[in-house]
């Protein structure tokens, strides 16, 4: 019998909530939202296409990579 994941398992809370299968890297961040729970390559896609953060929706200025 297969278990269900739910959102305490770490490995779900570690995928990217844009494309939900690649590893989420914490080290981008969009500006003003601080969202941070994304992939490098949708965070790319964001900020390559000026899209809106593609959980709340609202306009960023910038992608803040953190060290």
């Amino acid at each position: 019998m297969v278990e269900a994941q739910t959102a305490d398992d770490p490995q779900q809370n570690d995928v990217c909530e844009v494309c939900l299968v690649a590893q989420r890297d914490t080290r981008l961040a969009l500006v003003p939202c601080g969202h941070q729970r994304f992939c490098p390559s949708c965070m790319e896609q964001v900020e390559q296409q000026q899209l809106r953060c593609p959980l709340c929706r609202t306009d960023n200025r910038i992608v803040l990579r953190l060290l």
